[in-house]
C-alpha cells in the first residue's frame, strides 16, 4: 500500500470503504498501518509537532475517517482516502493550535494574577483569598503541583524545570504545564462553586 498515490480515489480505496461498511476491518487495518509512518512524517515536516502529539493526532484522524466511512459520508468521495485522511489531520492540528493559543492566554492571565497576588498581599488583597489560591494549587498532584510552583512561585525557566524534574526538554515541560493549568482551572472552577455556596 505504500505505493498509493494521493489525490483521486483509487480502486483500493473503494475496496477499503466497502469492506468497512460490511464490517470487515482487515483492509482498513492494513491501510492504518501502512499510512502511519507517512502521516507522521507529514506532521513533523509541515507542523513541527512534538512526538507525543503525533500519534494522538493520527489515531484521532483515523478514527474520524473510520466513523465517516461507517456513517456513509464517503459514498461519493472523489479524493483518495490518503488525501481525505491528511485533510482530517490538518484540521485536527489547526484545532490543537487554536486550543493551545487559548490556553496560553489563560495561562498568561493566571500568571499575572498569581504574581500580582504574590507581590500585593500586604496592600488590600485578602490573605484568605491568597491562601485559598495556594491551597488549590496544593490540591494538584505531582508532577503538576511541583511544576507550577517552580514556574510561577520560584519563577524557574522551562529549561531549568526540564533539567530539575527530568523532562526531555523545555517543549515537553510547556506541554505538561498546559495540561497542569487545565487541571488547576478545573479545581478553581469547582472551588468557586464551593465558595459561592458557603
Amino acid at each position: 500500500m505504500s505505493g498509493r498515490i494521493a489525490g483521486r480515489i483509487q480502486n483500493i480505496d473503494l475496496q477499503i470503504i466497502e469492506s468497512v461498511k460490511r464490517g470487515d476491518k482487515e483492509l482498513f487495518k492494513s491501510f492504518y498501518l501502512s499510512e502511519r509512518p507517512y502521516f507522521l512524517k507529514f506532521l513533523i515536516k509541515n507542523y513541527k509537532l512534538e512526538n507525543e502529539n503525533l500519534t494522538d493526532i493520527y489515531q484521532e484522524a483515523v478514527l474520524v475517517l473510520y466513523e465517516n466511512i461507517v456513517a456513509k459520508k464517503l459514498d461519493n468521495i472523489s479524493s483518495g482516502l490518503r488525501t481525505y485522511l491528511y485533510g482530517i489531520g490538518k484540521n485536527l492540528v489547526f484545532k490543537q493550535f487554536n486550543r493551545s493559543a487559548m490556553v496560553e492566554k489563560h495561562e498568561s492571565d493566571l500568571m499575572e494574577h498569581l504574581i500580582f497576588l504574590n507581590e500585593n498581599t500586604q496592600v488590600g488583597v485578602s490573605e484568605s483569598y491568597f491562601q485559598r489560591l495556594k491551597s488549590e494549587i496544593r490540591q494538584l498532584k505531582d508532577p503538576c503541583r511541583d511544576l507550577l510552583i517552580r514556574f510561577y512561585y520560584q519563577r524557574q525557566s522551562l529549561e531549568s524545570i526540564a533539567s530539575g524534574m527530568g523532562y526531555k526538554n523545555a517543549s515537553v515541560v510547556k506541554n505538561q504545564k498546559r495540561r497542569c493549568m487545565e487541571k488547576l482551572k478545573e479545581i478553581m472552577q469547582q472551588s468557586d462553586i464551593r465558595w459561592n455556596d458557603e
